[in-house]
């Protein structure tokens, strides 16, 4: 079993023989990815190859790459107006084949499921009982390099939110089988918030802090 954080470090070298590595760079308006995951699972010979798993991406935005609003209302969020976010999810991998793919974003209190969803690979949908949006991707072949999939959030902050700063995300969860080592692989993302760490254009005017 492999489980890795995702968390902000430097790019590393390849460590002495351990069991598991994890690499991780900021990309900054590199194709369209920050936080990337790297994860390198050195096999029990250390004369053996790393093995590379694949790169993971959760973005949290009111503005997109073109800078076009994707998200409404108003930024900071304020007491008692609705304001909306995309979620983009993103999963790329060319190394060996995925099964079992899924991930897993638990709504946190007071998000909103807005119902608009869109994936090019699998199957997306809300669990209204344990309020989690999941993608069940299933198999990734290696002919297939990218999978897509967004969703829309909202949030009407009450009045003992004002002066906050509200966790949009706990932390996406990503699993998946390597096919050929056959190893589970299991992914946390960092959690996200009303700041929206991801989008530079809203974090020109925007605290994240409830008005």
């Amino acid at each position: 079993m492999i489980t890795v954080p995702m968390m902000a470090a430097a790019l590393l070298p390849r460590p002495p023989s351990t069991t598991i590595h994890k690499i991780i760079t900021d990309i900054i308006k590199s194709n369209v990815f920050t936080d990337t995951v790297w994860l390198y699972a050195v096999q029990s010979d250390p004369a053996m190859p790393a093995k590379k798993a694949p790169m993971v991406n959760e973005r949290i935005l009111y503005f997109n790459d073109d800078n076009l609003p994707v998200g409404s209302g108003p930024l900071p969020p304020m007491v008692g107006q609705t304001t909306s976010f995309k979620v983009y999810w993103t999963v790329t991998n060319n190394l060996h084949e995925l099964t079992d793919a899924r991930a897993v974003f638990i709504l946190p209190a007071g998000v909103i499921w807005d119902g608009r969803h869109n994936t090019n690979v699998g199957n997306l949908y809300y669990d209204e009982v344990s309020r989690q949006v999941i993608w069940e991707i299933g198999r990734l072949p290696i002919s297939v390099y990218r999978a897509d999939a967004e969703f829309s959030i909202s949030i009407t902050p009450s009045e003992s939110d004002r002066n906050k700063l509200l966790v949009l995300s706990p932390g996406s969860m990503i699993s998946a089988m390597d096919r050929e080592t056959m190893d589970v692989i299991n992914l946390r993302i960092n959690s996200k918030t009303t700041k929206l760490e991801d989008d530079d254009i809203a974090g020109l005017n925007n605290s994240g802090i409830v008005q």
